[in-house]
């Protein structure tokens, strides 16, 4: 149906009728989304960064003979690719510092010291990388489907908008005869 309106009006190469407008609203809807996207992007890095100085701060109350790690060991969550493994081992090795060093202390603590959480958002930032590297895999794929259907389409349509046209051809002479005055 779209494409049908697109060749009456003048072929896919015609201008929208209302140019600037389209071009504003497109921009605009860019930008907001660029917008949001470094919003995401930002939050995520404080909060690596928080979730790092934590680390760090809490392995260097511990002694070092209870450290797994060194409590600068943590920023290396920083390096590209190496951080999907490195939050599985700084959870796990944050985790039993703690532990070793409660034990060592005669304390008592919840017996978890954060292990839990920590894998949960080492396999929830596992989950978001594999889908950041996927999607524009996917939306390269969609898209060209989308566009081979449209291409498709565009035969389908044209031989629908030539015999709409033949219907309309008939129905054009009755309307170019002159019309008799009464």
């Amino acid at each position: 149906m779209m494409l049908d309106l697109m060749q009456r009006q003048g072929g896919f190469n015609a201008p929208p009728p209302n140019d600037a407008a389209a071009v504003f609203f497109g921009s605009t809807i860019f930008l907001v989304f660029l917008c949001v996207i470094g919003l995401f992007a930002v939050l995520s890095i404080v909060g690596q960064i928080l979730m790092c100085i934590k680390a760090s701060r809490a392995l260097s109350l511990c002694r070092p003979k209870y450290r797994k790690m060194s409590p600068g060991m943590v920023w290396l969550a920083f390096i590209p690719m190496l951080n999907y493994v490195w939050f599985f081992l700084m959870a796990l090795q944050v985790a039993d510092s703690l532990k070793d060093e409660y034990e060592a202390r005669g304390l008592r603590g919840d017996g978890d010291f954060g292990r839990t959480m920590g894998l949960v958002h080492a396999i929830g930032y596992i989950i978001c990388g594999i889908s950041a590297l996927l999607t524009p895999f996917l939306v390269a794929g969609s898209l060209g489907k989308y566009i081979r259907e449209l291409e498709g389409d565009k035969g389908r349509s044209k031989r629908n908008v030539d015999e709409d046209d033949e219907d309309i051809d008939e129905d054009d002479d009755e309307e170019d005869a002159p019309r008799r005055r009464r």
